[in-house]
């Protein structure tokens, strides 16, 4: 498996490009959320103070809104959040063990022991996965951890390393690789030692959660349907190109494609690759994603403006799009090209999809980038119409 996490507030909107229409198998289009994947997504949240009450008043702050829409749709999920934190009976040291924030990449721990998993199987259940861990041999943990680790960390998964993991040495290796401090390093491989007792100490934290959840879903419903009628007829009609035009994601080889609402990550839309086929490719589309974008298009500020040149003012930023602006590249290659890790790639990838000035081309098991030149001639003029405009 492996991830793409876009924060953007804006749709975007009259998207010249044609994408060549792909025979894909099978669509589905999700009523129901990854509940687990959510209640991670709500504690990490949560722990790092960056609530979806935050959320609103932030979007509020930034863009000077006032806007009824805005308050309505975030009402029934800042309610539920809320109503989970405050009744799980988790000591706080271990909320904050496996949710805290551990680096600039946005990754906690709960992330490397689990997130992966989730969207492997659809019928995902706990006591399966315990099951599943009970039964698994040494090399296959070490393999497993190994695959969680790369997929939250870097563009690169088990199936990419020159050799495969058989010992503890094998994953020291691959830690050394990261581009972590010492400490960050320690940690992993101490997570690792306690591999099973954690993941069954998370498990019983996210069943809690879950439960939770499923006594107040009546609040979100109404998101859920709207996302469900909406979507369901979007994507069926016409799902390569809108895609690409509402999200900046291509699909070039997908057989099978999941849209999954995304509650807890409402402001943002996350892909989810495979490695491995017949797997499904799954995106998960946040339930306010397209509302935000709305009202947001309508306040197009100098903030944001300046917000984008600082992103494209880096060096390294700036010489990853000039490598993609007539020529598509992976994460690894650029690395190469440009002589840095592969996390540092990701990194700043993360920003330039956030600017919206790359797009992602998935093709045979890769994630492609490309510098979005419509995008960057469309910033361009605003800055243009900022600064020469009376």
């Amino acid at each position: 498996m492996y991830n793409c996490t876009v924060y953007w507030y804006a749709a975007y909107k009259s998207v010249k490009t044609v994408v060549k229409e792909l025979s894909i198998i099978n669509i589905t289009v999700l009523k129901e959320p990854n509940l687990w994947f959510e209640c991670i997504e709500l504690l990490y949240r949560f722990v790092n103070q960056n609530d979806h009450r935050n959320l609103k008043e932030n979007l509020n702050h930034k863009y000077n809104l006032n806007s009824e829409i805005l308050e309505a749709s975030f009402a029934g999920i800042i309610e539920l959040g809320e109503y989970i934190f405050s009744h799980l009976q988790t000591p706080k040291d271990r909320l904050t063990f496996f949710f805290a924030e551990q680096g600039q990449q946005q990754w906690c721990n709960a992330h490397v022991l689990l997130t992966n998993l989730f969207h492997q199987d659809m019928t995902f259940s706990t006591s399966r996965l315990r099951q599943q861990f009970a039964n698994l041999s040494q090399e296959e943990r070490l393999t497993q951890f190994t695959d969680n680790l790369l997929n939250t960390l870097t563009d690169r998964s088990v199936s990419s390393l020159s050799a495969p993991i058989k010992s503890e040495s094998d994953l020291i290796q691959v830690i050394d690789t990261l581009e972590l401090e010492s400490q960050k390093k320690w940690q992993l491989l101490l997570l690792y030692q306690n591999y099973r007792p954690r993941v069954d100490e998370l498990l019983t934290i996210l069943d809690q959660a879950v439960e939770l959840f499923q006594q107040k879903q009546s609040l979100i419903q109404p998101l859920l349907d709207k996302f469900y009628d909406t979507y369901n007829e979007e994507l069926r009609q016409d799902p390569i190109n809108y895609l690409y035009e509402h999200f900046r994601i291509r699909l070039s080889d997908s057989k099978n494609i999941v849209f999954t609402p995304y509650l807890f990550g409402c402001n943002s839309v996350s892909y989810i690759g495979s490695h491995e086929l017949p797997v499904a490719e799954k995106v998960y589309i946040g339930v306010l994603f397209e509302t935000i974008g709305l009202i947001v298009d309508q306040f197009i500020s100098d903030e944001k403006i300046c917000k984008n040149l600082k992103i494209i003012s880096d060096n390294s930023k700036y010489e990853i799009l000039k490598s993609i602006r007539n020529k598509p590249a992976y994460g690894q290659e650029l690395a190469e090209q440009l002589n840095l890790s592969t996390a540092t790639i990701s990194h700043h990838m993360s920003a330039l999809l956030t600017s919206g000035f790359v797009q992602i081309d998935k093709q045979t098991k890769r994630i492609y980038y490309q510098m979005d030149k419509d995008r960057v001639l469309s910033f361009i003029e605003q800055l243009k119409a900022s600064l020469m405009n009376d």
